[in-house]
């Protein structure tokens, strides 16, 4: 349990793709062998929190980098029963959520690398 971490994707308003998200960042991260705050950039409201989350939090806290576009592939995905990697590998939205793979995987490894050293 001590290794888990929160991710939480949320907005108020309904059929926004909420679920394909969590989908697709489930799949490149499962993929991964990963189990990340993601913040809707499209609102005023999520760019200036992301902000005063940046200014304040950042230095105590991981915010990470990748920002994960809305594009329409990423919502059509979601009726198909598929992962973006499948339904559409080439577009924005599924090279965004390898990116954040990518991302997320490399604190992993950092992690282990720096575990390793003090075991010696």
């Amino acid at each position: 349990m001590a290794k888990c971490r929160t991710i939480a994707i949320c907005n108020q308003k309904g059929g926004v793709g909420k679920t394909t998200t969590a989908l697709n960042l489930g799949v490149g991260l499962a993929s991964q062998g990963k189990r990340v705050l993601l913040v809707d950039g499209r609102t005023n409201l999520a760019k200036s929190t992301s902000e005063t989350l940046r200014k304040n939090y950042g230095g105590a806290i991981r915010i990470f980098n990748t920002s994960i576009p809305v594009a329409v592939k990423a919502a059509e995905v979601s009726s198909k029963g598929v992962s973006i990697y499948e339904y559409a590998p080439s577009s924005s939205a599924a090279k965004a959520y390898a990116e954040f793979t990518r991302e997320v995987t490399e604190i992993g490894r950092t992690k282990e690398r720096l575990h390793s050293a003090d075991a010696r």
